[in-house]
């Protein structure tokens, strides 16, 4: 409360709390943000109101950084003009506050961007993708999973699996989907010790699905589709290239080759 009426010097006020809290704040919540990868492991509606509330604190934290800051540069050039003295550091203060919020608006930018890319995935059945169908095929051994790879595909695979338990194989038949859904649904294959089997096709993030079976069937005239990964956010070249190394070593442990990998 005393920082943000502008009760503190000036000196303390703008450097160890704008400037040293500002930069350790706004990493922080960075790194924060980065969690919420719409192809990372959050689900999406969670997700979609933790960003919301990252948004919320970075409104109330920015503007306390800010204001109190320049307060305290204001309060300090009243007193210097009381005493008959020029506030050209004080002044000074407050304009270089300008640049920060140019910051400060590139983060609020970045928490929207991860709102509006959450959304239809939280709200709306996420239409870039089409629908997935589960059902089990006759003789009760195997379930086919058809279709996108969305979010909310794993519990509906664990209910039916958890109402047939003589089943041993997943059918895959799939353009791909979220590398996160793909990630749950492989979880759930390998804790299981289930087999995957692709009849037509299995492309983009399907393929994680079909690696992670403890026995792997491609019947004949079938085809998997490798590609490496991306995002729908305006992530750094770095941050993408980390994004995809991790998860190709998710194949190579599931028995993949690392040349292979490395190349598609």
């Amino acid at each position: 409360s005393r920082y943000w009426r502008g009760l503190y010097p000036l000196g303390p006020s703008y450097w160890l709390v704008n400037v040293l809290v500002g930069l350790l704040l706004e990493d922080g919540l960075v790194g924060l943000l980065r969690i919420f990868d719409p192809d990372g492991t959050v689900d999406p509606l969670p997700g979609f109101f933790g960003i919301g509330a990252v948004g919320l604190f970075v409104v109330v934290a920015v503007s306390w950084l800010r204001v109190g800051a320049f307060r305290s540069a204001q309060r300090r050039a009243r007193e210097r003009h009381a005493a008959g003295r020029r506030a050209f550091w004080p002044r000074l203060a407050q304009v270089t506050l300008a640049p920060p919020l140019l910051l400060d608006a590139g983060m609020l930018y970045f928490v929207g961007m991860l709102l509006w890319t959450f959304f239809p995935m939280a709200f709306a059945n996420d239409p870039a993708l089409p629908n997935y169908t589960v059902r089990v095929l006759s003789g009760g051994t195997s379930i086919e999973v058809e279709g996108g790879i969305k979010y909310g595909l794993a519990r509906a695979l664990e209910a039916m699996l958890d109402s047939h338990p003589g089943v041993r194989t997943v059918v895959l038949e799939s353009p791909g989907g979220r590398l996160g859904a793909s990630e749950q649904v492989a979880e759930l294959v390998s804790v299981r010790g289930l087999d995957t089997e692709v009849a037509t096709h299995c492309e983009s993030a399907c393929t994680r699905i079909f690696v992670a079976g403890r026995n792997r069937v491609l019947r004949a005239g079938a085809r998997l589709g490798f590609h490496s990964g991306r995002t729908d956010l305006s992530l750094p070249t770095a941050a993408v290239a980390a994004m995809n190394q991790t998860f190709a070593a998710r194949y190579v442990a599931a028995g993949v080759a690392a040349d292979f990998m490395a190349r598609v």
